[in-house]
């Protein structure tokens, strides 16, 4: 047996483990950053500049997400942008994308 990031205990006889991970998801947001969500340490989503290939900004999650959009609004540099987490068989999250303040539950 081995374990995951989060504790969880996979016992390597069995090779469907993967299916119980949450997506890798990632989209670019401008045309030198992408944002990536995927399975690791922390439950976060992390914005990464490709120009610098640093991580710029850490949005910490509540719990792993299925999917993801973000909205297209581009007023005051940015700032205004929304993203919407959601996991299967739950509420969605509303979170603006550069703060990372929840805007609500839905």
């Amino acid at each position: 047996s081995s374990f995951a990031p989060d504790g969880i205990t996979i016992h390597n006889n069995n090779n469907n483990n993967w299916q119980s991970y949450p997506p890798n998801l990632a989209c670019f947001i401008d045309h030198n950053l992408f944002m990536y969500i995927g399975y690791g340490i922390e439950k976060s989503i992390q914005i990464n500049n490709l120009d610098t290939k640093q991580i710029i900004r850490t949005i910490s999650l509540s719990q792993w997400c299925s999917c993801f959009d973000i909205s297209n609004i581009n007023n005051d540099e940015n700032e205004n942008r929304w993203i919407v987490i959601s996991k299967k068989r739950s509420f969605s999250t509303i979170k603006r994308l550069y703060s990372g303040n929840i805007s609500g539950f839905y």
